[in-house]
């Protein structure tokens, strides 16, 4: 039987943190305030860009899908409570954070070279029509209303206004470290009849991320890059930990 008090204390203080930070959106949107556009990780162009989104907007869920939530932190007891006892509380938060840092970095990397591709698309005579026409495509301001029926500038807006959340990008993270240095356990899904070792599963979980982040498929609003960062950090954090000598 699950007992939650047998989770180490960094683990256990991150799920009562993102379910703190899961409430207190409910809370504040009652009072007219969204949290996720305060906490929510923004475009660096954007006019709600602050540096102290890189950290909390890894605290931040969905408040229209608990389940993004709920896997989250699933995976996080799953996959983390074995790399906190190895590491000790303090080499742990260091890792998860870091790793939510480095998918925050590289999806605004990635969020900057599509805007890039966007503006490349519009010709200098759409770009002064819109401008004179009070459409501000540096924030994303909304204008006239065929801008935001334009496919160019309907994609120039979602890239601008958009937002990350989720700790999903620390928790795949965890989820590389984990499959590193424990590549041959054996893991069991409840759509899988039989058990696959976790650098497997792990494995294939990674390669569907670069895939759909490719892909950038329409209505697809996952952020896979994010967690193909933090994948990439806990990769260098557990090859540099191990000194270079990694088995997976």
């Amino acid at each position: 039987m699950f007992d939650f008090r047998n989770i180490p204390v960094v683990i256990k203080n991150l799920l009562i943190i993102n379910v703190i930070f899961y409430i207190g959106t409910f809370t504040m949107i009652s009072l007219n305030f969204d949290l996720i556009d305060f906490f929510g990780l923004h475009y660096y162009k954007s006019e709600i860009f602050y540096p102290h989104q890189f950290i909390t907007s890894m605290f931040m869920h969905s408040t229209s899908d608990i389940w993004h939530l709920v896997m989250n932190m699933l995976m996080l007891v799953i996959c983390g409570v074995a790399l906190e006892r190895i590491w000790g509380g303090k080499k742990f938060i260091l890792f998860y954070l870091g790793c939510g840092i480095g998918a925050s970095c590289l999806s605004l990397i990635i969020t900057h070279l599509r805007v890039m591709l966007v503006f490349d698309q519009l010709t200098p005579d759409a770009i002064n029509f819109a401008l004179s026409n009070g459409y501000d495509l540096i924030t994303g301001g909304k204008g006239p209303r065929v801008y935001l029926e334009n496919s160019i500038f309907k994609q120039a807006v979602l890239l601008l206004n958009g937002n990350m959340i989720g700790a999903s990008g620390a928790i795949f993270g965890v989820m590389l470290a984990f499959g590193m240095l424990f590549p041959n356990l054996e893991l069991r899904l409840l759509l899988l009849p039989f058990p696959v070792k976790a650098k497997y599963l792990i494995g294939a979980y990674l390669i569907s991320e670069l895939f759909f982040g490719i892909g950038n498929f329409p209505g697809d609003n996952i952020g896979h890059f994010a967690h193909l960062g933090g994948a990439l950090m806990g990769f260098l954090f557990v090859k540099i930990w191990r000194g270079n000598q990694v088995n997976f």
